[in-house]
């Protein structure tokens, strides 16, 4: 492109000639600058223009593309962050929560175990107070009942033993051969040999009636039945008596059971060792003691009741023995009739 020469005028020189020269200079190297004073200048504006605003478009897009991308890392790392956050406030809550419960859990249990343990004392302290040697009191008294439960089958089996039977017969050397040994000692009944006892009681009931003395139907004959039922009925009642006597005596009787459950408390030191034993226990034990020996006394009474009872009925059978003796005697110096109407 040809560039014609700019004339300065006149009156510009010096200094600012050289400034104004050297703009020249500097706009005329420039394309733009030149294109003024060339045909065409608008397309070529134009072209530039347009170069220009692609530039600045594809500027703005690459731009706004960047934008967009760091936007989106941006976004991408704020949710994330979120993310995290959230999870982390989520895992330290259920942490927390998780804590807490096992927390209040563990609290809990040691509550429980707590209250348990204080349960199990309380209720060692209170149960285990059960009066003085309570087991050697049980087994006590449940040998005392067993021996009053036996005391009847041993009571017949020592009735059993002897020759005489009231109502029945048999022959009177039996007895005699039976009787010569002994023994011959009332203290037998008391002495606890069930089988001497039984040997002296059929001693004291002496011979059995020979069956001779009632055979026939006549006067007679009816006269020895009736006079052996009335001396049965009153050797009967010896006889029960004395085996009564000794089944409470014998070795392991009621009374030896009756004595081994009275010395649980008192013993050969008179209660020494039950009242420092008891005065170390609860109230508890001292009550239930206190009940055992209310029970104990109340078996004894028992047995001191049925002992009266027993003896009555000795004096009872006496008093008949003497009324039938005095009666006997008083048929003996009557007539037969009268000793009849006697009887």
């Amino acid at each position: 492109m040809s560039r014609e020469r700019v004339r300065l005028p006149e009156r510009w020189s010096g200094r600012w000639a050289r400034v104004y020269g050297l703009a020249l200079a500097l706009f005329g190297s420039m394309t733009p600058a030149g294109a003024q004073t060339c045909a065409g200048v608008e397309v070529r504006v134009n072209v530039q223009t347009a170069v220009l605003g692609t530039a600045v478009a594809t500027q703005i897009a690459t731009s706004q593309a960047g934008l967009l991308a760091l936007d989106e890392v941006n976004r991408a790392n704020i949710l994330s962050a979120l993310k995290v956050m959230t999870m982390q406030q989520s895992v330290s809550g259920d942490a927390a929560l998780t804590t807490e419960k096992q927390a209040g859990e563990a609290a809990a249990a040691a509550i429980v175990s707590a209250r348990q343990a204080q349960e199990v004392v309380d209720a060692k302290t209170r149960y285990e107070a059960t009066g003085y040697r309570a087991c050697g009191n049980v087994s006590k008294a449940a040998g005392f009942f067993g021996a009053v439960e036996n005391k009847a089958d041993t009571r017949r089996t020592i009735l059993g033993d002897a020759v005489w039977k009231p109502g029945g017969y048999g022959d009177p050397a039996d007895w005699i051969s039976l009787s010569q040994s002994g023994p011959f000692d009332a203290s037998t009944l008391f002495g606890g040999d069930a089988a001497k006892a039984a040997k002296y009681i059929s001693f004291v009931m002496g011979p059995p009636d020979p069956a001779a003395m009632t055979a026939g139907n006549g006067i007679a004959a009816q006269h020895a039945k009736l006079r052996k039922a009335q001396m049965d009925s009153t050797k009967s009642m010896s006889a029960f008596v004395m085996a009564d006597v000794a089944s409470d005596f014998r070795t392991g009787g009621v009374v030896e059971k009756m004595r081994a459950l009275d010395a649980h408390w008192v013993g050969e030191d008179g209660g020494e060792t039950w009242a420092a034993s008891i005065a170390g226990q609860s109230e508890r034990g001292v009550l239930q003691d206190a009940v055992r020996m209310e029970a104990a006394n109340i078996a004894t009474l028992a047995l001191q009741i049925k002992t009266s009872t027993r003896e009555e009925a000795v004096t009872a059978a006496l008093l008949l023995a003497r009324v039938n003796r005095a009666l006997e005697r008083e048929g003996q110096a009557s007539e037969p009739p009268a000793v009849g109407r006697g009887r």
